[in-house]
């Protein structure tokens, strides 16, 4: 790997093309926890990693080895670092992890960061401390794996951002730094100079699982509410081509309709007083005004313009919200609640 890429640039620019969604609430809370490590732990540097699996094609530009399967490749690709614009841990060619002030481009191998991957060791024994002094803690979702957390903590020497903001506060944070960095001279020592620098003590190991967990319940969480906007865009999606699909149906059926009720009142027009096709001339152009207002409750007009409706409309459509049809509707309760009913017109007609 490349061995210098700012860590803003892996969010925005992820190398070979993966694709990581996560919202902007997860990153907040990926920050306020990191931030919590900074206090209790003295943590300089943080990196959550989360797992991706995407397609690679069989040739040399993406060599499958033994731990990864034909057309599948699993790695952990970082998508929140502390400090924000800091900087992200590699891993090197030789597969060891390097020093954190180093900085990621891409994508870590998932035997990497964790080398019997995807086997773990049960409960905490799968935490992990690699040379420099880090620590790499497992984010479990149940028994699944979904990424890594790796932790570095302040250096003698190396002057942090959190240190500094604490040093502003009061004089007695300076003591504890100052206790903490005796401590840790002290570890060092009765270990007999491992070389294994900023050793970390079972409850701060317990502490930093448990922040662990949380930032596995957020990715959790954050996942299950993209999935329900996704589901709730494509329910939308389809609500908006069904209601462009009744509008044309709509507007299809209303021209013929209409094309109906000009023709019936022309054809009584036409036709002479006590002609027996007078009947059936006045019966289609009945029938087709009440299939005109019919149509009425699916023309999908506001509550305003539906008051603003002749009394009849009204009541067809209040009809049809209950379920009832409209042949329930009298004659007479039709021609008195609109003067242009039909009936009305066809006695104009034939008074004429």
């Amino acid at each position: 790997f490349p061995q210098h890429a700012d860590a803003e640039d892996v969010e925005k620019k992820p190398s070979r093309g993966w694709s990581h969604e996560y919202s902007r609430e997860f990153l907040a809370i990926c920050q306020a926890q990191f931030e919590v490590l900074a206090q209790i732990v003295n943590a300089s540097q943080c990196v959550l990693y989360l797992r991706s699996e995407r397609y690679i094609p069989n040739d040399k530009d993406y060599p499958i080895d033994d731990s990864t399967s034909e057309g599948q490749d699993v790695e952990f690709v970082p998508v929140c670092t502390y400090p924000e614009h800091g900087s992200a841990m590699v891993v090197g060619e030789d597969g060891q992890p390097r020093l954190a002030h180093q900085r990621l481009p891409g994508g870590v191998s998932a035997t990497s960061l964790v080398p019997e991957y995807p086997y773990l060791a049960p409960e905490g024994s799968s935490v992990r401390q690699t040379e420099d002094g880090s620590l790499v803690v497992p984010v479990m979702s149940g028994h699944d794996l979904i990424g890594m957390l790796t932790i570095c903590k302040g250096r003698a020497g190396l002057e942090t951002p959190s240190a500094s903001k604490r040093r502003e506060f009061s004089f007695m944070n300076e003591v504890l730094n100052l206790v903490r960095q005796v401590d840790r001279r002290e570890a060092n020592k009765d270990r007999g100079g491992s070389g294994v620098t900023n050793q970390w003590t079972e409850l701060e190991i317990e502490r930093v699982t448990q922040v662990a967990s949380t930032l596995a319940l957020a990715c959790l969480l954050d996942q299950r509410t993209q999935e329900s906007e996704r589901s709730r865009q494509e329910q939308l999606k389809v609500l908006a081509q069904l209601r462009s699909l009744l509008s044309t149906v709509l507007h299809q059926v209303k021209s013929p309709l209409g094309a109906l009720v000009t023709f019936g009142k022309l054809l009584l027009r036409r036709l002479p007083v006590g002609d027996v096709s007078r009947d059936l001339a006045r019966d289609i152009l009945i029938q087709s005004e009440r299939m005109q207002e019919l149509l009425i409750p699916l023309d999908g007009p506001s509550e305003e313009q539906f008051e603003q409706r002749p009394p009849k409309e009204r009541r067809l459509r209040q009809s049809a919200k209950r379920g009832e049809y409209a042949t329930d509707v009298p004659y007479f309760e039709l021609e008195a609640a609109k003067d242009s009913s039909p009936e009305t017109e066809i006695r104009a007609v034939e008074g004429k």
